[in-house]
C-alpha cells in the first residue's frame, strides 16, 4: 500500500509517520529519489510504526528530490560525553549515491531517528556510530507499506 505526502502544497504540511528507532537496511539515490528501506519484519520491534499501520512487516520511504545535486549531509561528532559539535564544512553527497550507500555498510547499524518537514524541504536525522543529518529539497514523500 502506497501513501504520498506532498510538501509543496499551499495547505498545511502533512502529518507523516516517523519510523523512530527503525534500522535502515539500505539507502539508494537514483531517479531523483532518496530511498530508505527499513529492516524486514518490523512488526514485533517498533511501536511507532505499529501505531500507524498495525501488522506492518516492512516499510520503504522514498523522498522525491526537487534538485538532485543539492543534498547536504552533516556529521555530528562526539568530543566528550557532554559536548557535541557539527563538523565544518558539511560533507556533500555525490550524485551517484555511493557515499549515501556507505552509511549502511558501517560497523554499527544505521537507525532512523526523526525528521522535520517544511515547505519543499526535509531534515532527516539518523544515527550510527555518530549522528548524521541529511538536508534536502523534497516536494513529496512516498511511504510504501508491506503487510
Amino acid at each position: 500500500m502506497k501513501e504520498t505526502y506532498y510538501l509543496n502544497q499551499e495547505k498545511a504540511l502533512p502529518r507523516m509517520p516517523v519510523p523512530h528507532d527503525n534500522t535502515i537496511s539500505s539507502i539508494t539515490l537514483e531517479d531523483q529519489f532518496i530511498t530508505f528501506v527499513l529492516e524486514t519484519d518490523i512488526r514485533d520491534k517498533d511501536d511507532s510504526i505499529q501505531y500507524y499501520k498495525p501488522g506492518t512487516k516492512r516499510l520503504i520511504i522514498r523522498y522525491h528530490l526537487v534538485w538532485e545535486d543539492d543534498i547536504v549531509v552533516l556529521y555530528k561528532m562526539k568530543h566528550s560525553p557532554r559536548h557535541l559539535s557539527w563538523l565544518i564544512p558539511p560533507r556533500l553527497i555525490s550524485l551517484d549515491g555511493k557515499r549515501l550507500a556507505e552509511f549502511t555498510n558501517r560497523k554499527h547499524s544505521l537507525v532512523y531517528k526523526r525528521h522535520y518537514v517544511d515547505f519543499n524541504s526535509i531534515i532527516i536525522e539518523l544515527y550510527s556510530d555518530t549522528q548524521i543529518q541529511i538536508k534536502a529539497e523534497v516536494d513529496y514523500i512516498e511511504y510504501e507499506w508491506f503487510f
